[in-house]
């Protein structure tokens, strides 16, 4: 099979062509928000809030406390850095005793801070410290996948980072921006797979296929969600970080598009899974067995991959239920039915969410089996797999 070089040169070409497309504020569930009125008056300035990174020396609770509905009222020492070891005193507790700050102990380190709304200077605690923990957790899991992933496993890891830069820096400030984030969104989740599987599997005709496939399977998901999401209704609101953001008159996010842009992601997460496998399953019935028409290979690598997709259909539910179990079970304690429950549009985001992924895997099992019993060049197999291990 061919080099893949094309690959790269489209996806440079694809980007390159990006940067030129006008802005596009399609319309959104935001559209309504906006008004003349508010836009066109002049917005009360402030100076910006500071953060600062301070150690709880001491806390005191509030005798007189016992009667908030909230909790227990608390008054912490906390010392500053950076602040020249500056030490404030932050009441907290009461209506946030449920909170993270409210979980501090003498000697914790916390978030601090620091606003000053008309000229008045305040502080408060934010949230505990909690990444030196992160970045134990962190490090012991790239320990972990170097050390029994080899080569493959450090190239996961680079194409890991690397496609969450693109997510940061690249399709999160296009959206902001107001480039349409259905573009955006096709544009970035095909760069995520084409580098993630070349740098964690390597450059091979096995790969380009594994590829091609996913890229294919996501163009048949992004449009299933494209009209899924409208079918159902949903406007993208389901969250309270979508609802924020739907209060942002300065920069109108297209809130549909946004829910669109995030399946299509998770749906990538588990699809290169599927179409690597899927490629080498019929690679290796090829090495194995010569004789195999291509139809032999697509079918015996098809009827494997139907248990695959039985272990990753499952695999995938239960992910999306774990994630949003405890925003279920508070919404059960409700006293409404099942059935309002489950039309309550942060539900059914995730009931499309987990439908457009399950999908998606089933598709990419036939789609990467034909695709590579295609490729398969019976006279150089032997040599190519060879040169590729």
């Amino acid at each position: 099979m061919k080099t893949p070089h094309h690959i790269f040169l489209f996806s440079v070409f694809v980007i390159i062509g990006s940067i030129f497309v006008p802005p596009s504020f399609s319309e959104a569930a935001t559209t309504s928000l906006q008004n003349t009125e508010l836009s066109t008056t002049t917005p009360i300035s402030f100076p910006p809030d500071q953060f600062f990174l301070g150690k709880i020396i001491k806390i005191e609770s509030h005798l007189d406390s016992s009667e908030i509905m909230g909790g227990e009222l608390k008054t912490a020492t906390v010392t500053l850095f950076p602040g020249n070891d500056a030490k404030v005193t932050i009441e907290y507790g009461g209506d946030f005793a449920n909170q993270s700050p409210s979980q501090l102990h003498e000697g914790d380190y916390a978030i601090v801070m620091k606003t000053q709304p008309g000229g008045e200077t305040s502080y408060y605690l934010v949230d505990r410290l909690r990444l030196p923990g992160i970045i134990v957790v962190v490090l012991f899991f790239l320990a972990v996948v170097g050390s029994l992933g080899g080569r493959r496993g450090l190239g996961a890891i680079l194409g890991l980072a690397i496609s969450i830069l693109i997510i940061v820096f690249g399709i999160v400030p296009a959206i902001l921006s107001g480039y349409n984030p259905f573009l955006i969104g096709f544009i970035g989740t095909g760069l995520i797979a084409c580098l993630s599987l070349y740098l964690a599997h390597g450059y091979n005709s096995r790969t380009t296929t594994a590829l091609w496939s996913t890229l294919i399977t996501l163009a048949i998901a992004f449009c299933l969600s494209l009209f899924s999401v409208w079918g159902v209704g949903l406007f993208g609101l389901g969250s309270e970080e979508a609802r924020i953001l739907s209060l942002n008159l300065e920069n109108a996010i297209n809130l549909q598009g946004l829910l669109i842009i995030a399946i299509v992601i998770g749906t990538l997460g588990v699809l290169d899974d599927t179409t690597i496998n899927q490629t080498h399953i019929v690679h290796e019935l090829a090495e194995v067995n010569p004789n195999l028409t291509r139809k032999e290979l697509y079918l015996r690598s098809l009827k494997i991959g139907r248990e695959h997709i039985a272990s990753l259909v499952n695999t995938l539910f239960l992910a999306y239920i774990g994630a949003f179990l405890p925003l279920f079970i508070a919404l059960s304690l409700a006293a409404e039915p099942l059935w309002i429950t489950l039309n309550r549009e942060v539900i059914a985001e995730e009931i499309i969410r987990s439908i457009m992924g399950s999908i998606a895997l089933v598709l990419a099992v036939p789609i990467s089996s034909f695709l590579a019993a295609r490729s398969i060049n019976k006279h150089n197999l032997t040599h190519s797999e060879q040169h590729e291990r």
